[in-house]
């Protein structure tokens, strides 16, 4: 008896951990980041909204402005293509994922 009323438990707690709503919401950064590219979009809009560039950079924006102004200049590269632009030195660490 103690076995089927445990087994009837647990399938009453797996049923409702399966169908039960989830309540976590997508922000609008993350929706929009497939369309629109990794660096030149997400970037700005990380800007915008400081606490999701903490959370994604895990830094502020003061700091990531500063490293980047600190190590820029090895960053930098020359043309290679006329046809195209060189990646920015922020794009770089942005690219990277370089964390300190």
């Amino acid at each position: 008896m103690d076995l089927l009323l445990a087994e009837n438990s647990s399938l009453k707690i797996w049923y409702f951990l399966k169908n039960r709503k989830r309540s976590c919401s997508v922000h609008e950064i993350n929706k929009s980041r497939h369309v629109h590219g990794e660096f030149h979009h997400l970037y700005e809009e990380l800007r915008q909204h400081p606490e999701k560039f903490k959370s994604y950079f895990r830094m502020s924006i003061v700091t990531f402005d500063y490293i980047v102004k600190k190590i820029q200049h090895k960053l930098v590269k020359s043309w290679a293509n006329f046809n195209c632009n060189p990646i920015s030195p922020t794009e770089r660490v942005f690219g990277n994922g370089i964390i300190f």
